[in-house]
């Protein structure tokens, strides 16, 4: 441990403001405590092994210009200020903030270590974007950041992550945990392995969920606006539920396909899909009645069951239903299609409810319970 003295002058790069002489390298970790609470302000870039501010601490650390890299001793403060700049701030081991102030900077915070803990203290996002890079990750965050990128190869765990601006999900192997979302949100990748892990989206602004390429996944979507509308593009893979807790009119999903693909419990409060994929190894339920507009396919799943109102066509793929209980409604006046993509296809139950229109059956299709 290097420990602040500050006998001179509050630069960080005076060895004579240190005990021992030397400004604290890649090796150490640069302590604050009651030795001094004189300020130490950071004008150039700095490498250290960590940072520890004791709760003893009084002062106020600032980086005025110049990177910040903090290595695998991380980044722990119980009391005192510290301010970050414009410039990227780079933590590889821990960060740990139970009191004091931390103020992120406006740039780039990049949090890569396996443990983030906010659980005390003042946390000030600055506007600015946390980044979390390397392997796996428990994030224990209560309060706020702003955005976030995250690009991990490993498991990405929180227990609770408010995020008020925009989130880019580059990659993850799981993800755990509830993140609610006030932004935008980006998917780039379309894997999510056993993730059980929620996104809520929230607030009152209108809200884009997206993908990069076209296509890409989400482990459960909850929507739970007071306003404005979520506006769902390209192909959307999800992995578990989807919720709507808001009325049907705060989410647009007409340019998007969702594509439910493992086991799904589908609420819709009022809201209409537009084309929709169910291709789940485990089960199906529409909780509600689900409506779609667009094409409405069924290419593999074990059991569906709930009411599901189309008003467009319909492609059954899957040949076994086990205990399905499902009612395939088909309303509207426009012309609809039943078909098999040129086979067979199974379903339990096909209701015909039309004002108009004719509804053309071109493969055969087995009925499990009726029609």
């Amino acid at each position: 441990d290097v420990v602040w003295t500050g006998n001179t002058s509050t630069s960080w790069h005076t060895g004579a403001n240190w005990q021992g002489g030397n400004v604290p390298n890649g090796g150490d970790t640069a302590v604050f405590n009651s030795t001094s609470s004189v300020n130490a302000i950071i004008t150039s870039n700095i490498s250290v092994g960590g940072v520890r501010i004791e709760s003893s601490y009084t002062g106020t650390i600032t980086q005025s210009s110049g990177t910040i890299t903090v290595a695998s001793f991380g980044f722990i403060q119980s009391g005192g200020t510290f301010v970050g700049g414009s410039a990227d701030i780079t933590i590889s081991g821990y960060f740990t903030l139970s009191g004091g102030t931390f103020v992120a900077t406006s740039g780039a915070l990049t949090l890569a270590g396996y443990e983030v803990s906010v659980t005390g203290g003042t946390f000030v996002h600055s506007n600015g974007t946390v980044y979390k890079t390397g392997g796996s990750a428990i994030w224990n965050f209560n309060q706020p950041i702003k955005n976030l990128d995250i690009n991990t190869g490993g498991n990405f765990t929180t227990t609770y992550l408010r995020v008020l601006g925009n989130v880019a999900a580059r990659g993850w192997n799981v993800h755990n945990g509830i993140m609610e979302v006030e932004g935008n949100y980006k998917t780039y990748f379309t894997s999510q392995s056993s993730s059980l892990g929620k996104v809520v989206f929230t607030g009152s602004n209108n809200q884009l969920l997206d993908t990069n390429n076209g296509s890409g996944c989400i482990s459960a979507v909850e929507v739970n606006k007071t306003g404005g509308v979520l506006t769902v593009h390209d192909n959307i893979l999800v992995r578990l539920d989807w919720t709507n807790i808001s009325n049907g009119l705060n989410v647009d999903v007409n340019n998007a396909e969702i594509k439910f693909c493992y086991e799904n419990d589908v609420t819709s409060n009022g809201m209409v899909f537009g084309a929709v994929t169910v291709s789940c190894p485990g089960w199906f339920n529409a909780v509600d009645t689900m409506r779609i507009n667009g094409l409405a396919k069924f290419s593999g799943f074990n059991t569906v069951n709930g009411l599901m109102e189309v008003n467009g066509n319909v492609l059954l793929t899957g040949t076994s239903q086990s205990t399905s209980t499902a009612i395939l409604k088909f309303v509207g006046s426009n012309n609809q299609t039943l078909g098999a993509n040129g086979a067979s296809g199974v379903f339990a139950n096909v209701l015909i409810q039309k004002s108009g229109g004719v509804l053309t059956v071109s493969d055969t299709i087995k009925l499990t319970q009726g029609l």
